[in-house]
C-alpha cells in the first residue's frame, strides 16, 4: 500500500514537471510569435512610409506642372479680357456699326408698332366724327380743350387693361374687368399671385395707394377698408394719372361698396357695374386733368385766365 502511494506521488510529480516544461515552451513560443508580429508591423509601416514618400515624390512634379498650367491659362484669360476691353474702348464706332443692324431693327420695329397703335387709335376717333363722341368733344371744346388734344390724349394715354376687386380678409376675387374679350387665365392667375404676395407687406405704412411693376404694366393697389381695388395699367403712368385713378377708385368704392353689406354686394352684378365704371374713366380722366391744369394756372397767376375758356 505504501509503495502504491509513493508511486502515485512520483507520477503526479512527473506530470507537474511536464506541465511546467510545457508552459515554458508555450510562453517562449508566444514571445517569439509576438516578436515576429511586432517586427512585421514595423516592416509594413516602414514600407508604407517609403511608398508614401515615393508616391509624393512622383506626384509633386505633376502637381507643380498642373499649377503652372492653370496659372498660365488664367493669365491668358486676363490678357484676353484686357484686350477685349481695350478693343471695345478703341473701336466704339465699329462696335456701333456692328450692333446697329440688330438694335436698329428692334428700335424701328418698336417705333413702328407704337406708331401703328397711335394711328389706329386716332383713326378710330376720326371714324366717330359724326357720333355722340364727336358731340362730346365739341362740348369739351367749349371748356377750352382742343379736339386735337383730346384725340392725342385718348390715343397715347395710360390704359386700364385689368381691374380686380379683392376681399381684404380672404383674398377672394369678387369682381374682375378685362379690356380684352378673350381673357388669358394664366396671365390673370400670374397677376393675382403677384398681387397677393405683394399685398401682405404693402400696406404696413399709412399709404392708401401702392404700385408694383409687372412686365410692361403697372399694378396700382388701392386699400379701401374691406376691399383692395387693383388696376393693371399700361402706357405712361405719371403721378397725376395715379392721383386721378385713385380718386376714381375711391368714387367706385363709395358708390357701390362702402354702404353695402356682403349679401347686397353678392347680389349685384358687380362685373357689369365695374365694366361701365372703367370704360367711363377716360372721360373722367381728361376732364379732371384739364380742371387740375386750370387750378394750377390760377394758383400761378393769381387771377382768372379768360383764354382758358374758348367759346
Amino acid at each position: 500500500m505504501a509503495e502504491n502511494t509513493k508511486y502515485t506521488e512520483d507520477a503526479f510529480s512527473k506530470v507537474n514537471v511536464f506541465f511546467d516544461m510545457f508552459e515554458d515552451v508555450l510562453h517562449k513560443q508566444n514571445q517569439q510569435i509576438e516578436q515576429r508580429i511586432t517586427q512585421e508591423i514595423r516592416n509594413i509601416k516602414e514600407a508604407l512610409s517609403q511608398e508614401e514618400i515615393k508616391i509624393q515624390e512622383k506626384l509633386n512634379p505633376v502637381l507643380e506642372e498642373k499649377v503652372e498650367r492653370v496659372k498660365e491659362e488664367l493669365s491668358k484669360i486676363n490678357n484676353i479680357s484686357i484686350i477685349i476691353k481695350k478693343e471695345i474702348r478703341e473701336s466704339q464706332p465699329e462696335m456701333i456699326d456692328a450692333l446697329y443692324p440688330i438694335m436698329g431693327k428692334l428700335v424701328q420695329k418698336f417705333i413702328k408698332v407704337e406708331l401703328e397703335k397711335l394711328n389706329e387709335n386716332i383713326n378710330k376717333q376720326l371714324d366717330n366724327s359724326f357720333s355722340w363722341e364727336a358731340i362730346r368733344r365739341e362740348l369739351l371744346g367749349l371748356l377750352g380743350i382742343k379736339q386735337e388734344d383730346i384725340l392725342l390724349a385718348q390715343a397715347s394715354q395710360a390704359t386700364i387693361n385689368e381691374f380686380f376687386v379683392i376681399y381684404q380678409n380672404s383674398g377672394i376675387l369678387h369682381a374682375h374687368y378685362s379690356k380684352e374679350d378673350v381673357i388669358d387665365d394664366d396671365m390673370v392667375a400670374g397677376m393675382l399671385t403677384a398681387i397677393k404676395s405683394f399685398i401682405n407687406d404693402a400696406f404696413r405704412n399709412s399709404a392708401d395707394l401702392e404700385t408694383i411693376e409687372y412686365g410692361n404694366s403697372k399694378i396700382l393697389i388701392f386699400s379701401a377698408v374691406r376691399f383692395y381695388l387693383v388696376a393693371v395699367v399700361s402706357g405712361v403712368v405719371d403721378k397725376g394719372f395715379q392721383e386721378r385713378l385713385q380718386s376714381y377708385m375711391q368714387l367706385f368704392y363709395e358708390t357701390h361698396l362702402s354702404n353695402a353689406t356682403d349679401e347686397e354686394i353678392t347680389e349685384k352684378d358687380l362685373n357689369k357695374i365695374l365694366k361701365k365704371h372703367i370704360e367711363d374713366f377716360p372721360n373722367y380722366n381728361l376732364i379732371a386733368q384739364k380742371i387740375n391744369d386750370y387750378r394750377q394756372n390760377i394758383k400761378q397767376k393769381g387771377n382768372f385766365n379768360w383764354k382758358f375758356w374758348r367759346w
